[in-house]
C-alpha cells in the first residue's frame, strides 16, 4: 500500500537541555508538553554515554534536582540507572585547600593519568571563575606532572585555539597520536564527550557547578575538588 507523503503525519521530537531561569515546576512532563504541544518530548532518563560509576559520581546527590548549567541556564537532573549498565572504572577524587593550591591537585590527577594511560592527552574540564588566573593555575599543575602545556579552548580568551584545532586534537587523540591535554570550560562542553575526563571543580557560588562536567566522561572520571 502506498501513501502520499502529505497523508503521513510528521513526527517531530524535541529535547529541552535547559531553560533560562528555569524552576523545578518548569521541567514537569505536563509543563513541557503544554509549552511545546507540536512536539513529542521524549523522556531521556537512561544515560547512554557513561558507565554506572561515572554517572553516580558525577550526579552525586543531585538526582531529581534542578541545577545551574551555565549563567542563567538551568536544567533538571532526572536519571535512571538500568540494571544492565556497565559498572566501569571507579572514579578517583583529589582535593585541594584554597584556590591557590588547585595546581597541586591537578598535578596528582595528571600523574595518575600518566600511570594508568600513558602519555596520551586527556580532556581537562572546569567550571571556572576568573579565566586567566584559574586556567594558569591548572596549566601549571599539568606541567608540574611532567606533561606538555595544555591547549586552551574557550570563548572568552585571546589565548584560545580555534575549533579546527580542537577537531584535529580529537582526531589525533582517537588515533593515539596526541600527547597534549585539552583544557576547556563548562560553556564549551555541553553535549560533549571524551573517554577520559579530569574535572577541576569550583564551588558553584550561584553559578554552574561541576556536576555536568563529570557527565562528559565515558569511561574514566578523575575529579579535583575543593575540600
Amino acid at each position: 500500500v502506498r501513501y502520499k507523503k502529505s497523508f503521513i503525519p510528521e513526527l517531530r521530537k524535541l529535547a529541552v537541555a535547559g531553560i533560562r531561569n528555569g524552576k523545578p515546576e518548569d521541567f514537569t512532563d505536563q509543563k513541557m508538553q503544554t509549552l511545546f504541544n507540536s512536539f513529542l518530548i521524549p523522556g531521556l532518563k537512561f544515560p547512554l554515554r557513561s558507565t554506572r560509576s561515572v554517572v553516580q559520581e558525577a550526579v552525586g546527590g543531585q538526582n531529581n534536582t534542578t541545577v545551574t548549567v551555565t549563567g542563567l541556564l538551568s536544567s533538571h537532573v532526572d536519571i535512571v540507572l538500568p540494571d544492565n549498565i556497565v559498572e566501569g572504572t571507579k572514579p578517583v577524587t583529589f582535593t585541594f585547600q584554597g584556590e591557590d593550591n588547585v595546581g597541586e591537585g591537578v598535578r596528582q590527577a595528571l600523574e595518575l593519568v600518566g600511570r594508568v594511560e600513558g602519555r596520551g592527552g586527556v580532556a581537562i574540564l572546569t567550571n571556572y571563575g576568573d579565566i586567566t588566573a584559574w586556567f594558569k593555575k591548572i596549566s601549571d599543575g599539568v606541567v608540574a606532572a611532567g606533561r606538555h602545556p595544555p591547549i586552551l579552548y574557550t570563548w572568552d580568551s585571546d589565548d584560545s585555539v580555534s575549533s579546527a584545532v580542537v577537531a584535529d586534537w580529537l582526531a589525533r587523540r582517537e588515533a593515539g597520536q596526541e600527547v597534549r591535554d585539552l583544557l576547556t570550560g563548562h560553556v564549551m562542553t555541553r553535549g560533549w564527550e571524551c573517554s577520559t575526563v579530569v574535572v577541576v571543580g569550583r564551588p558553584a557560588d550561584g553559578g554552574a557547578g561541576p556536576e555536568n562536567l563529570g557527565m562528559r566522561a565515558i569511561s574514566r572520571l578523575i575529579r579535583v575538588m575543593p575540600e
